[in-house]
């Protein structure tokens, strides 16, 4: 690997890097250039040989398997990371020309933080959730939607940005214009791979870790990407979602009650992890990409 370590780390999970045309364009024209591009791509060999004038680690999962496993492609992006900020780019998500610098400027503000940008919505036909009830379009930006309409709260520190407590952090993404500290994520050892097996719940659960380590939540309105349809079901799921959901109670908010902020070295996970060790070994190992 590189002597001089980036900035930011741009990481990227996917199934087949269905825009990344549009994503290389972004990256291509953002104001910040100090930064990499970390993807972790369950078609490897159709889409590998992506070039760009930034460095690019493009890989397969450690492990594949045939169902969902989103928290291992993350933490197998996470061990390959170089930059003092993760910044985390869904394969559907294009950052706007400002996004990578303004992360930048905010993060060494507060000196490392979770934080999220706003995410504008490119759909033809809007989510119920952005209809008020005559039918007309509230916002296509449904996360800041929450705490405009006053559904989750927050208090406006300047600059337009606003913090956040407990009752909201589960709305830190993770992949939708969202980043933190690298070393933050190293020592919450990651996202839990106990979720893996369907959709949803690893960002919720990382995001109440970090906050347990330490890390405060802001939400920032000059931050902006736009984000395109994507469809799921690619990979099979093998729990279904209300079983899914009943980890908030059985994992999220007892780790939450005991202070716990780390996460796959319990019972829970199939093949336990040290990410520290991982990234380490890997920031001494010559680039395999």
């Amino acid at each position: 690997m590189g002597n001089i370590a980036p900035a930011i780390t741009i990481l990227t999970p996917t199934c087949d890097l269905l825009y990344k045309d549009r994503q290389l364009e972004a990256l291509e024209k953002q104001t910040f250039r100090d930064f990499e591009w970390v993807i972790v791509d369950d078609a490897y060999e159709q889409n590998k040989g992506v070039q760009a004038s930034f460095p690019v680690k493009h890989i397969p999962p450690q492990n594949p398997v045939l169902y969902v496993a989103l928290a291992a492609a993350m933490n197998d992006g996470i061990v390959l990371a170089e930059g003092e900020i993760v910044y985390f780019m869904n394969d559907y998500v294009i950052p706007e020309p400002f996004c990578l610098e303004r992360h930048w400027e905010v993060q060494q503000k507060f000196g490392g933080c979770m934080l999220s940008g706003g995410e504008w919505i490119m759909e033809d036909i809007p989510p119920l959730e952005f209809l008020i009830k005559d039918g007309q379009i509230i916002t296509r930006d449904y996360r800041i939607a929450l705490f405009e309409n006053g559904f989750k709260e927050w208090t406006s520190i300047g600059d337009e940005l606003c913090e956040v407590g407990r009752e909201g952090v589960q709305n830190w993404w993770a992949g939708r214009n969202d980043s933190c500290p690298l070393e933050a994520l190293l020592a919450c050892n990651g996202f839990d791979e106990a979720f893996d097996g369907m959709w949803g719940g690893h960002d919720a659960d990382i995001a109440n870790r970090l906050m347990t380590y330490g890390l405060k939540y802001y939400i920032d309105k000059k931050s902006r990407c736009k984000s395109y349809t994507h469809p799921r079901g690619r990979k099979k799921q093998v729990r279904s979602q209300e079983m899914q959901q009943s980890f908030q109670y059985t994992i999220i908010n007892p780790k939450v009650e005991k202070g716990i902020y780390t996460a796959n070295t319990e019972f829970l996970v199939m093949i336990p992890r040290n990410l520290r060790e991982e990234n380490g070994n890997n920031r001494r190992s010559p680039n395999c990409l």
